[in-house]
């Protein structure tokens, strides 16, 4: 039986501890435990969480120091712990450091089935090590006997659909057992390795081809145990695992390859497809080195991708097929490396090696002016300069999670930018933060909330025309100097200027968050 969070609140520790949000949640297994070191996750998401890691089965203990006093923060910090897989916060030095939590924080916890638990209040004896001895304690020794092949299995389906995949899979076992892996075709030909600790230069590929099941590197000796995966398409993979100064136990082994090829059969369809299709739901399900092997097979050099466009579907069958043919001919114009593919909820084109001069902009608009299939196509989302496939991801996850909401914010756009999706991502948590941190952003058109005309002049301004007066005047069927005559009045209430960027700005923000809360 494997380590749950009811078991950790029993501990000596952790017995006077209170548990704030997540209390029908205290069955979830517990795998490992984190310390919280970055609170701000502005700072997280741009330097540290570069990888595309799930974190399924930890928990964090932390304080909120660096974000004591920003509930918004503390939100954002919550929401972003519940996409990396965190089960919950263990929370010291409430009233010390934290003044209290917030009901917001809790509330947005309790509705994400995220676990927040407080150390006694006022407390300042307590000690992180107390927590962290006997907690690690009980998991090495719980984990020891534990069957685990049924609970890992259950992480990886509850992930977001778009995590669900044979190399999470991987990750998480890896995590699990503290061992390298690595799953090859019969040939050995690798299909995916996954290091342990991630940032180990361990060379797995060379480690695979010796015939001993004990190597020495310098003065390090390693475990490799490997095992056959029979297919249902008559195909053989092979499965290794690589353990330093300690071999696999045969119960781990089996219970790690029951979970391989559980995974396998559920989400390994095609796994060994050669395809720019295989090649998308390689990047992004990050499985790297997956994603590089196709990449080579398909002659497709990876690294020239600099741009994504996104486009919902909202056809099946042959439109969508139609619609894949009519793109891959308009841009194999305008650029060398041409991807388009069909992903669950979007089209996704991959573009490299830019062959004209004219701005890149302005092709997405030249596109849907040009197509047949307008009716058939929303929105294009505009990914420009991305650096990496990592980013790739990103920006596809978060267009994901935003989509259900763009039409609200920006009804009447056909092209959007992923720096606009980002933004209303950011207003979308400042929604779910509470009332109060609904009101304080919105306090900055308060005095237009009684003033429908300017108040929908402002919104078509801002978020309709890009701040384009001759647009925005198209859009509400005046001329743009009656426009350029509301704008001035709005300035004058409001205490802004809506031609200065930094000015707009905080009420383009309001603006969003206005429309996502009253759908006008």
């Amino acid at each position: 039986m494997s380590v749950r969070v009811n078991d950790l609140l029993k501990l000596p520790s952790l017995r006077e501890a209170t548990v704030l949000s997540g209390k029908n949640q205290l069955d979830t297994s517990v795998a490992s435990l984190s310390f919280l070191e970055v609170s701000d996750m502005s700072l997280f998401s741009e330097k540290l969480h570069k990888t595309n890691e799930y974190h399924a089965g930890e928990i964090l203990i932390g304080s909120f120091c660096a974000i004591r006093h920003d509930v918004v923060k503390q939100c954002e910090t919550i929401r972003h712990l519940h996409e990396l897989g965190e089960v919950g916060l263990i929370l010291y030095y409430v009233g010390i450091i934290v003044p209290k939590v917030a009901e917001e924080v809790i509330q947005l916890a309790d509705s994400l089935g995220f676990i927040l638990i407080q150390m006694p209040k006022n407390d300042p004896t307590l000690r992180y090590n107390e927590v962290i001895y006997e907690v690690m304690k009980l998991l090495v020794n719980k984990n020891k006997m534990a069957s685990f092949a049924t609970d890992l299995l259950e992480k990886v389906s509850l992930l977001p659909e778009q995590n669900r995949s044979v190399e999470m899979t991987l990750k998480i076992l890896s995590d699990f057992l503290k061992v390298n892996i690595a799953l090859t075709t019969y040939t050995n030909e690798i299909i995916s390795t996954i290091n342990w600790p991630r940032s180990t230069k361990l060379p797995l590929t060379k480690l695979l081809y010796q015939s001993q099941e004990k190597v020495a590197l310098g003065e390090t000796t390693y475990f490799i145990t490997s095992q056959k995966l029979p297919q249902k398409d008559g195909q053989t993979l092979k499965l290794y695992f690589i353990r330093e100064e300690e071999q696999l136990t045969s119960f781990e082994m089996n219970q790690a390859v029951e979970v391989v090829q559980m995974a396998l059969n559920l989400w390994g369809k095609n796994y060994d497809e050669v395809s720019e299709y295989a090649l998308v739901q390689a990047i992004i399900n990050d499985e790297s080195d997956k994603m590089y092997q196709l990449a080579k097979k398909l002659m497709i050099d990876i690294s020239s991708v600099e741009t994504m466009w996104l486009l919902p579907i909202w056809q099946q069958g042959q439109e969508i097929h139609a619609i894949q043919q009519d793109l891959k001919d308009f841009l194999r114009y305008y650029y060398q490396t041409t991807i388009v593919q069909q992903t669950e909820n979007y089209l996704i084109v991959l573009l490299g090696n830019y062959l004209h001069k004219q701005p890149e902009a302005t092709i997405s608009k030249e596109y849907l002016q040009a197509t047949d299939y307008q009716d058939y196509l929303g929105e294009i989302i505009l990914c420009p300069k991305v650096r990496n496939t990592t980013e790739v991801r990103v920006s596809y996850q978060t267009a994901n999670q935003v989509a259900p909401f763009l039409k609200r914010v920006y009804p009447q756009r056909k092209v959007l930018s992923i720096a606009e999706i980002r933004t209303v991502q950011q207003m979308m948590t400042c929604l779910q933060a509470g009332e109060e941190a609904i009101q304080q952003r919105l306090a900055v058109i308060q005095p237009l909330l009684k003033e429908s005309e300017q108040l929908m002049t402002l919104g078509t301004f801002l978020l309709d025309a890009s701040s384009d007066f001759k647009e925005c005047g198209e859009r509400l069927f005046v001329h743009k100097n009656t426009v350029k005559y509301r704008i001035s009045k709005i300035n004058e209430a409001l205490g802004y200027d809506m031609t200065n960027a930094a000015e707009a700005y905080e009420v383009y923000l309001a603006m969003i968050l206005y429309r996502l809360v009253t759908n006008e």
